[in-house]
């Protein structure tokens, strides 16, 4: 019950994606041959502190401002592990592992959010991706370039919960970089995601779901400070 996160590092699939073959499969299997005892050194203190009933506020120098609710949901954390419990429950292990992610109160969402780190859509590169929220729903789009390959996905529609807030988390692998499609479980990173997020406990009911992530986050739950320039506290 075991499986490879997104894709195996191909040649064909590093074309398409215009990544370097070669550095992509080293940081691939660098990440799936992460310490799981290193990366559950902070698992659990940030288990307890995303369970509640909570405000959240994440800031970064490049510009996000964003305040949300935690709604008692419970929290997926990956640390590539597979057991017999597992198993029975049908439950597969995806490598490389290292995230610890939840969904939150879809309306609750309000500020900005500023994506530092460049994403690979289906289109092209989307670099400096910026939203502004309200009521929990994305209200402005602006980008440095690329907006036209965000624009071009039928998961970005300005309607229905597909560009509705879904759910936030940390990244806890080491040995994985940004850019080569592990965003979501780079250490020191916070990913933020939309739409779809019945997987985790949560509300929203779409045709899909889409995420990104970003670096050198400040996070305060509950007025604790988690998280200070991409470096976790807890």
């Amino acid at each position: 019950m075991l499986a490879i996160e997104a894709t195996l590092a191909t040649p064909e699939r590093a074309g398409a994606s215009g990544l370097d073959h070669e550095e992509w499969k080293r940081v691939m299997f660098e990440g799936c041959m992460a310490d799981p005892e290193k990366m559950s050194s902070h698992s659990e203190s940030l288990v307890s502190a995303m369970s509640g009933d909570r405000a959240v506020r994440i800031t970064t120098p490049f510009g996000t401002d964003l305040r949300f609710r935690l709604d008692k949901r419970p929290v997926d954390y990956s640390n590539g592990l597979a057991t017999e419990e597992k198993a029975e429950r049908g439950e597969v292990v995806f490598l490389p592992a290292g995230g610890v992610e939840v969904s939150a109160a879809e309306d609750s969402a309000e500020g900005r959010i500023v994506y530092d780190v460049a994403i690979r859509a289906e289109k092209g590169l989307v670099q400096g991706l910026t939203l502004r929220l309200a009521q929990g729903r994305i209200k402005e789009v602006s980008a440095k370039s690329g907006k036209e390959s965000y624009d071009a996905s039928p998961l970005r529609k300005r309607t229905g919960d597909e560009n509705r807030f879904a759910f936030f988390g940390f990244g806890l692998n080491p040995n994985l970089r940004h850019g080569f499609t592990q965003d979501d479980k780079v250490l020191g990173g916070v990913t933020i995601g939309f739409g779809d997020n019945r997987d985790k406990g949560g509300k929203n009911v779409a045709s899909g779901g889409w995420w990104a992530s970003m670096s050198s986050a400040t996070v305060t739950i509950n007025g604790q400070r988690i998280m200070e320039d991409g470096r976790l506290l807890v």
